[in-house]
């Protein structure tokens, strides 16, 4: 996009300048100012997905760590401004759309009205960044906390702390140079450093988990809840491939609302993988688990959990007679099987404890 300088023309020419295309269109396509095609409805529902899944994973990371723990970290206080940025991105774009639209060709805008549609999407990127410099800090704290033992300096320690550091320096550089110049080859710098990021995060604690002592089966979910971050990589991955397309194209305002939404999903993921692993707690501490399983039809067998148990358990109940000729004997019994159901559920201070007994006889 060629910039011109006004203020060497005469104010009816100015005008006129100001009503063309923001770019040149195609040869044969006629410029759409009124009603432009676009893909508002995909933007919508993609924001209020996003900002739904969010809301709802950080105020159930809130509840675990205020109400179930009743301890908060530094990386729970980091979170707030993550959020905070976040919310304000998700503005930015709903914003974006009623002024202007998603995926619309710049050659569908008149010159006068893109820049401010430009404005938004630059206040946009000093969210984006601000929000996963802030996410990722919180992140590579909690790996630290969690898996590195108080005042040990192992390897993963030392690969959380400089990851940790090259990010954040990073992130902060990349948003004072964003406020200095725009230069679309510093968002294909940003989103491969980010990407690289991401892979780093999730991939640090998967060794620490697979050297556990645990059943396999404990590990496979453990590692599924961590892992849950590879959302992120191909969010990640799909952000670097745009910004390249957008590095080569002229029509900055279409390409950059892919850019815009890939980010947005991105910034999702990573919430996803900070609040998930506390969100287990949560279901144990309410009986949440319990309470859906009740309301399921027939009775579920199977290994008991910290939320509820059920199942069945088989004993063998003899007699014994004594006479004075032949002394005492055991004389055949009955094979007794009885089946249980336990809840546990904290309300107040009660417990409620159902258990139900069938007994069968059977001669043996």
């Amino acid at each position: 996009m060629d910039f011109i300088d006004l203020s060497k023309f005469p104010p009816a020419e100015q005008e006129k300048i100001l009503n063309r295309p923001a770019l040149t269109p195609p040869p044969g396509v006629v410029p759409n100012f009124d009603n432009p095609p676009n893909q508002n409805d995909a933007g919508i529902a993609t924001n209020a997905i996003c900002l739904f899944i969010t809301l709802v994973v950080v105020v159930l990371r809130a509840y675990a760590k205020i109400v179930c723990v009743k301890k908060l970290h530094i990386e729970d206080y980091l979170v707030a401004p993550a959020l905070t940025t976040y919310v304000a991105y998700v503005y930015c774009d709903f914003w974006m759309l009623r002024d202007g639209g998603l995926f619309v060709h710049q050659w569908d805008v008149r010159l006068k009205d893109i820049s401010h549609t430009i404005f938004i999407l630059h206040v946009g990127v000093n969210l984006c960044a601000g929000t996963i410099m802030f996410l990722k800090v919180s992140i590579l704290l909690e790996w630290i906390r969690i898996f590195v033992p108080f005042g040990t300096r192992n390897r993963f320690y030392w690969t959380s702390m400089v990851v940790l550091v090259l990010h954040t320096v990073f992130f902060a550089s990349w948003i004072i140079a964003e406020n200095l110049s725009y230069v679309k080859k510093i968002h294909i710098l940003a989103a491969s450093i980010n990407l690289i990021a991401n892979f780093v995060i999730i991939a640090l604690p998967q060794w620490t988990i697979w050297t556990l002592q645990m059943h396999i089966k404990k590990k496979i979910g453990v590692i599924l809840i961590f892992a849950i971050g590879i959302l992120s990589l191909a969010a990640g991955a799909t952000r670097l491939y745009l910004s390249v397309a957008l590095y080569r194209s002229d029509d900055i305002l279409y390409d950059q609302s892919g850019v815009y939404l890939s980010a947005l999903i991105e910034m999702t993921c990573l919430f996803l993988v900070f609040c998930v692993p506390s969100i287990p707690k949560v279901f144990a501490e309410t009986g949440l688990v319990a309470k859906v399983k009740s309301m399921l039809p027939g009775q579920w067998q199977g290994p008991p959990s910290s939320a509820d148990s059920v199942g069945a358990f088989t004993t063998m109940v003899t007699a014994r007679g004594c006479d004075s000729s032949q002394g005492c004997q055991e004389t055949p019994g009955i094979l007794r099987t009885t089946e249980f159901t336990f809840t546990a559920e904290k309300a107040a201070s009660d417990q409620q404890i159902a258990h139900t007994e069938d007994t069968k006889g059977k001669m043996v």
